[in-house]
């Protein structure tokens, strides 16, 4: 009898128009190589269309598609309970760069005003004022020696505080963003899960 493992994945992000098999949506293994990649090869849903919903795929569906190769088979099944499948989103050049820009500007000035008002409250001005006549001894209404290197330094926190200077790699260590988006991600899964019906069980021929 041969053994074979599965581990769904948690999400995937499908292309349009291709046909998914089990073993885009989940890490197969057995110890048998041709039963392996027969399982992997295995069409389980049909293709997705451009602007489709997600798809919620039961890690029970997998133990579906692998019986009905073979029945006897031994399944292991570990990793998710539920995969969410979403197709890709083709979106032209145009308005992803419009939308970069657009949200950049928004950030831009919203953090920008956030910043001021701070400042604003904790009157940051007389504060550099204080600090300016307590080390020279010269009162000054614009210590700009102190106030030009805050200002640089304010930008440059920021941008260290993001990881904007590191480079990217798949092992370097995520930013407050990626982790916040990360998060987010896995939030809508959850609800697309709470709130999406699973898939019956796929077919021979897939299921859609």
């Amino acid at each position: 009898m041969a053994f074979v493992f599965v581990k769904p994945r948690e999400s995937f992000i499908a292309p349009v128009g291709v046909p998914i098999s089990v073993g885009m949506l989940a890490e197969v293994a057995s110890d048998d190589a041709e039963l392996e990649r027969r399982l992997r090869g295995t069409p389980f849903l049909k293709p997705l269309r451009e602007g489709q919903g997600a798809t919620v795929v039961s890690s029970l569906d997998f133990v579906r598609a692998v019986r009905l190769i073979d029945p006897t088979l031994d399944i292991d099944l570990s990793g998710a309970d539920f995969t969410v499948v979403k197709p890709r989103v083709r979106q032209s050049p145009f308005w992803a760069g419009f939308w970069i820009i657009s949200v950049s500007l928004v950030l831009f000035f919203g953090a920008m005003m956030a910043i001021i008002a701070f400042h604003a409250d904790t009157d940051m001005g007389q504060v550099h004022q204080a600090i300016y006549h307590l080390v020279t001894g010269n009162p000054t209404e614009h210590p700009l020696v102190l106030q030009i290197p805050y200002s640089i330094g304010v930008g440059l926190g920021v941008l260290i505080f993001f990881n904007a200077f590191s480079r990217r790699r798949p092992s370097s260590d995520p930013s407050p963003l990626d982790v916040q988006m990360h998060l987010y991600d896995q939030e809508n899964d959850q609800y697309l899960v709470s709130q999406g019906t699973p898939l019956p069980g796929p077919q021979k021929e897939g299921r859609g």
